[in-house]
């Protein structure tokens, strides 16, 4: 008996090659559709350079 892979998802076709060509951006869209937060990582890098 072979044991069930747990946390693992199955692509079809058509969704694989949509994130294998990287047109599967949620990240990225979330960042654009928020510009009025301010990303901790600027705020740091700023304070390093001064």
């Amino acid at each position: 008996m072979v044991p069930e892979e747990k946390g693992s998802i199955t692509l079809s076709k058509e969704a694989a090659i949509i994130f294998a060509t990287a047109k599967f951006k949620p990240f990225h869209n979330r960042i654009k559709n928020n510009p009025q937060k301010t990303n901790p990582f600027l705020k740091l890098h700023e304070n390093k350079k001064t």
